[in-house]
This record gives C-alpha cells, structure tokens and sequence, in this order.
C-alpha cells in the first residue's frame, strides 16, 4: 500500500518525493492523498467509503512522514506530538479552519 511505502521510505531517510516512487508525475504521497475521503478518513480501495483500517495506516505513515521531515530539518519531534499535528491539520482541511 502507499502507507507502507511511505513509512518504509522514512524508515530508510528517503524523502516521499524520490524520484524512483514517482509515477505519471505523483509522488507516493499524492497517491496516498488520493485515497483521502470527504470526512477525512482513508478508502482502503479507489472509489470506497472511508475504512478505519486505511485510515490507521495513513495516519501512521502521515506521522511518519512529519517526524522523519523534522528530524532532517534538525527539529526532531516526539510521535505523539506528530500524531496531533496531522491529526489537527486533517480536521482543519476538512472543516476549513
């Protein structure tokens, strides 16, 4: 799934927009992103409702993500704190706040 190759590519300090996981011009994360649903939960399949599976790994990997762009920048960041943070930005996406 895009979640798992998102975590694996922070997993080993590759950045989700390397080159080699960039198909018709999409990054790995905008092929997670696509997945995204209207309530903000994740489709486990294109054109599915929301799935609380998907959406577990999504976040997972979303929070990953953070940590791993943080600690590049130097401003390592404890996991819960990243939970939050992209748990906040996803509720303000989707109630535009």
């Amino acid at each position: 799934s895009c979640a798992q190759v998102v975590s694996a590519l922070c997993a080993l300090g590759l950045p989700a927009t390397d080159e080699r996981f960039v198909k018709n011009g999409n990054t790995v994360l905008d092929a997670l992103l696509s997945y995204q649903q209207e309530d903000g939960g994740f489709a486990h399949v294109k054109g599915g409702g929301s799935n609380q599976m998907a959406t577990e790994q999504a976040l997972c990997a979303l929070a990953r993500l953070r940590e791993s762009e943080r600690a590049a920048a130097g401003r390592s960041v404890p996991l819960a704190a990243a939970w939050t943070a992209v748990l906040t930005a996803v509720l303000a996406a989707r109630t535009g706040r």
